[in-house]
């Protein structure tokens, strides 16, 4: 750990804020945000829509949790930005394209999220900030709040707002520093990141941690794979302590699936209706077509014979340990091996 992640660490440790934060953290910041557009609507306002690229100036009314949004912020002049706050759980493209087609009226769509998203923009509609852009915003804020000080010298709690203000900056700064130096070696094992995991632990982001990582894993995939289309689609979740990861593609009936599943590789099918999948599972695993996951030569899949899959709802799937030692870079290439031939599977 380098110098200027120790001093993030004692940042946070030491941050009020960021210890209140740890109950809610999604809910915190956004609740934070709320705070600040409504209690400096004339400071903020220009601000904000500057950094946005958006022609306005006093934010007039913002709302909290409006139309299953974060925020939506109201300018004068019928002014109106979405904005969805991402910090520790993971941008989702059909999310923001769903926003964008339930929600009218609104002149910016803002992705606010600790992690650069690892797809392409939704459409030219939606404008992404990084939690760094959103500390510059703050540090203007507080700038702009100290030359009129004197003004606001009369006012309640002022003195209180502004170091408010400097220690959630400090500590949004902390946590941009801390999370910009996750990164994961290619060469090495896919939990080789595990030695790091108990640093994030002791302040409780470790499943911050886990996620970028497997957000990082996802990103190096993607490049591997053509663009996604409508028929297929990956997806990147967080459940139980562990990152999952998985590619559907779907076909007639059925979705085929690729998933990484904590310490297990599985293939999967399921319906995409309610029909029983097992006659063609069989059919599919019989012919080898799909199903029939492998890492290493002679490795053991399960469920072991003489049963045939295992079951997980509706989802029915083969599976193999990922050892521990297996360079990461090869298993992408499986992968994506995998990925080729379950698009072929039907034909």
């Amino acid at each position: 750990m380098n110098e200027t992640t120790t001093e993030a660490f004692k940042t946070l440790k030491e941050s009020p804020l960021f210890n209140l934060s740890l109950s809610s953290k999604e809910l915190f910041h956004s609740n934070m945000f709320y705070w600040i557009c409504e209690t400096y609507r004339e400071t903020l306002g220009p601000i904000l829509a500057e950094n946005i690229g958006l022609e306005a100036e006093t934010i007039e009314e913002t709302e909290r949790e409006k139309l299953n949004t974060d925020l939506i912020i109201h300018f004068k002049e019928d002014k109106k930005v979405v904005i969805e706050n991402k910090v520790k759980s993971i941008p989702n493209p059909a999310q923001l394209k769903k926003y964008e087609q339930k929600i009218t009226g609104i002149s910016k769509f803002v992705l606010l999220s600790l992690f650069e998203p690892s797809f392409e923009p939704v459409s030219t509609n939606w404008k992404h900030i990084d939690y760094r852009d959103y500390c510059k915003i703050l540090e203007e804020l507080i700038s702009e709040l100290e030359k009129g000080q004197n003004l606001c010298l009369d006012k309640p709690d002022y003195s209180y707002h502004l170091s408010l203000l400097k220690d959630y900056t400090k500590f949004i700064a902390a946590l941009v520093a801390i999370t910009e130096t996750i990164t994961i070696d290619f060469e090495n094992g896919l939990f080789d990141f595990h030695k790091n995991h108990s640093q994030y632990q002791e302040i409780r982001l470790h499943d911050l941690y886990t996620k970028r990582i497997y957000s990082l894993i996802l990103s190096k995939l993607t490049q591997l794979l053509p663009p996604e289309k409508d028929d297929w689609h990956t997806h990147i979740n967080y459940l139980n302590g562990k990152g999952i990861i998985s590619i559907e593609y779907r076909a007639h009936s059925s979705i085929l699936g690729i998933m990484i599943d904590g310490h297990r590789y599985l293939h999967f099918i399921r319906p995409s209706d309610q029909s029983d999948q097992n006659a063609i599972a069989k059919e599919l695993l019989d012919e080898g077509k799909w199903l029939n996951p492998n890492l290493k030569k002679d490795e053991l899949q399960y469920p072991k014979a003489p049963k045939a899959f295992n079951k997980y709802g509706l989802m029915l799937y083969r599976s193999v340990k990922i050892p521990a030692d297996f360079p990461l870079k090869d298993f992408l290439n499986i992968i994506e091996k995998d990925f080729r031939l379950m698009m072929q599977a039907w034909q």
